[in-house]
């Protein structure tokens, strides 16, 4: 019978173990979980911003555009 008692007490300390090790793998998971979650965030964030900029280069280039264009023409060019 202490035989026996030995073993399952030899397979409950394997279980603790093993559950001991599971959790610090879920932990691990969680950690990465976590940093790549705050990647994420920080990408879309970036991409945000990207966009934003590039209306903001759109915009300023549209408005290039529409100004009047001086083109010198014979009249108005200097003579030497």
């Amino acid at each position: 019978m202490a035989d026996q008692e030995g073993k399952v007490s030899q397979a409950q300390d394997k279980v603790n173990q093993e559950k001991k090790e599971v959790d610090q793998v879920n932990g691990q998971v969680k950690e990465l979980t976590d940093t790549d979650n705050e990647a994420k965030a920080a990408s879309d964030a970036a991409n945000k911003d990207l966009a934003a900029k590039k209306a903001a280069e759109s915009e300023a280039e549209q408005e290039y555009q529409a100004l009047p264009k001086v083109v010198a023409n014979d009249a108005l060019k200097r003579k030497n």
